[in-house]
């Protein structure tokens, strides 16, 4: 036979074995294509899906998908879930009100002690008095620091010093001036001292401070207090012993000769006397400095009346501008005499305080 007869021959016969094949089974073995679906799954009791059929393995064309399957009934519930994650804090609440109120404490400590008031200006409604004398006149008779107004308002200010009430006299002493004690050479002991404000912060007390300057309210402050009647009193304390002491009265002669004291200036001889009545050991004198000594003297103030030896001169001081200027305080003038008997010792007598007082 031809070739093509055969080949035609072939064919025909495959397709007939493949039609008779696909009428007989369902699927043929060592087929190319896959065979056709299966039938339809039952549902299950459960509710679960039905599965499909198994595929063919047929040697025939594609075969036609099989039915759905009917819908499964409803599952029963699944059991409870995990438990949810915690959640977020919640908002802070509103403040809560007062509480009520504690216990009283106990009772603190004592405090410590307040610092001195000032001098106080005594007397009926509180007018500051001229002077102590005034002050004693008031009624005041204890010594201290009062505060003082010579001229009275409106002019120089007031001040604080001393009042001596019940020590001496009894009559109401202001504190002046002060010469300090000494030991050493040249204290600064300014010619003008006693007429100028000098210092005045150490006559807050009649204490003396050993080699410190001359101190002074100015004589000039007390001018307004001058009267006929006016004295001064002097005391002298000793170097070593400021126990041991003498005191003279003097008069003032006038506003100028008060403002001439301890320089050339005063011009005006006044009486002094070892008692306030001006009665005892009385001569006359001036404080200033002499043409033929080189000190300055206190004129009328030796200590011969109270028991010790002077040998005819008064007490002195040497200031800035005398001749020999260097021995410091006030000299006694006693040397060693009577084997010391009045108790200084530095240059053998000099270095000795002394207060100067108005009444």
């Amino acid at each position: 036979m031809k070739r093509d007869e055969v080949r035609l021959l072939a064919r025909f016969a495959l397709l007939a074995g493949a039609a008779l094949c696909m009428v007989v089974t369902a699927s043929c073995g060592g087929g190319n294509s896959n065979g056709a679906g299966g039938g339809a799954g039952t549902s299950s009791a459960g509710g679960t899906s039905g599965t499909g059929g198994a595929s063919g393995a047929g040697a025939g064309g594609t075969g036609t998908g099989g039915d759905a399957g009917t819908s499964g009934s409803t599952g029963t519930g699944g059991g409870a879930g995990d438990a949810g994650t915690t959640g977020s804090a919640g908002t802070g609440g509103t403040s809560g009100g007062a509480g009520t109120s504690g216990s009283a404490g106990t009772s603190g400590g004592a405090g410590t002690s307040g610092s001195a008031g000032s001098a106080g200006s005594g007397g009926a409604g509180g007018a500051i008095p001229k002077s102590c004398q005034e002050l004693y006149a008031r009624g005041v008779r204890t010594d201290g620091q009062y505060q003082i107004d010579p001229d009275g308002p409106g002019g120089t200010p007031a001040f604080t010093t001393v009042c001596e009430m019940n020590t001496q006299d009894q009559i109401g002493w202001t504190l002046m001036a002060k010469v300090n004690t000494a030991n050493v050479d040249m204290v600064d002991e300014p010619r003008p001292w006693f007429v100028s404000e000098s210092h005045p912060e150490r006559l807050m007390t009649r204490t003396f401070i050993d080699n410190q300057s001359p101190s002074s309210h100015g004589a000039y402050k007390f001018v307004p207090l001058l009267s006929a009647s006016s004295i001064a009193r002097f005391e002298i304390y000793a170097q070593l012993d400021v126990t041991q002491k003498a005191s003279w009265y003097k008069v003032v002669a006038s506003a100028a000769s008060l403002q001439g004291w301890f320089t050339p200036n005063d011009a005006t001889p006044s009486r002094v006397c070892t008692n306030l009545a001006l009665t005892l050991n009385c001569s006359d004198g001036k404080i200033g400095p002499h043409s033929d000594e080189a000190v300055t003297f206190l004129d009328g103030m030796l200590l011969d009346p109270y028991g010790y030896t002077s040998g005819g001169s008064p007490i002195h001081m040497r200031l800035n501008d005398d001749a020999i200027p260097e021995n410091s305080g006030v000299c006694s003038a006693t040397l060693d005499r009577d084997s010391n008997k009045w108790k200084d010792s530095y240059n053998t007598h000099w270095g000795n305080g002394l207060l100067i007082w108005i009444n």
